[in-house]
């Protein structure tokens, strides 16, 4: 009889995500939650001590699922360990993790461009260069919807700024 693919490391059964998910799923915005806190959370019924890269990825899966359901996030305090945030700071976290997206975007296409090809095979080189220009379509697409994007809003703002400056002139309201 061959070992089974997967031995729970829990006497429980739960995931690491699970138990970050139970820990913290129904805390309220501004809860933190030190790094010593999520260890021993992770640590109970483990024959292994968790760590904080343990506590780091636990939280990155659980994050999703508190996302999905509960509509929450733990954002990292640093050096500290993680805290649920508010809900007028996930536009904030979003657009550095857009932007930190397309910082990934532009490096994966640095390293495509400097890729030395004459160390590949015809049909990798071919695949290859394939890939760069679908990396470079994604990468121009985003750059250009930002740009568009970033636009309106400076249109959006002084419109507003049009219509703000006409209440407090001298046509009636």
């Amino acid at each position: 009889m061959s070992p089974s693919p997967f031995k729970a490391s829990r006497e429980d059964g739960k995931s690491d995500r699970v138990v970050i998910y139970d820990a913290v799923s129904h805390a309220a915005p501004e809860t933190f939650y030190s790094y010593d806190d999520l260890i021993k959370v992770l640590g109970r019924g483990l024959k292994v001590s968790a760590d904080k890269m343990r506590v780091y990825r636990a939280v990155a899966a659980a994050n999703k699922t508190l996302l999905r359901e509960d509509r929450r996030y733990l954002s990292v305090v640093r050096n500290e360990g993680y805290r649920i945030v508010r809900a007028d700071e996930h536009l904030d976290i979003a657009l550095t993790k857009k932007d930190q997206a397309q910082s990934y975007l532009r490096k994966g296409m640095d390293l495509l461009k400097h890729a030395r090809l004459d160390e590949l095979t015809e049909i990798q080189r071919t695949l290859h260069e394939g890939q760069l220009m679908i990396l470079a379509g994604v990468y121009r697409a985003v750059v250009d919807s930002e740009r568009r994007h970033d636009r309106q809003e400076q249109i959006i703002d002084g419109l507003t700024r049009r219509v703000d400056k006409l209440d407090g002139g001298d046509i009636e309201k």
